[in-house]
């Protein structure tokens, strides 16, 4: 069963939290549900999905090393 919910939240927010919904595909219902699944679970906030710009980093600093430089193996990604 599902049960309609009124939230009063900052327009500002709402807007942010639209955007993140579109960006994940995903109503923004579904966001707030899973948001709430994953709190309930345990997982704290760290649990939500990354956006598809977070995907599109992944791996992008591996080889680096601190300040910048070539990795200790001497390669450049």
């Amino acid at each position: 069963m599902e049960t309609k919910l009124t939230l009063r939240i900052d327009d500002r927010l709402v807007a942010r939290a639209k955007k993140r919904a579109r960006a994940s595909g995903r109503s923004l219902s579904r966001l707030v549900a899973d948001m709430l699944s994953s709190l309930e679970a345990g997982e704290g906030a760290g649990a939500v999905e990354p956006t598809p710009r977070t995907d599109a980093l992944r791996g992008a600093l591996r080889g680096l090393a601190p300040g910048g430089g070539a990795a200790r193996d001497g390669r450049r990604p």
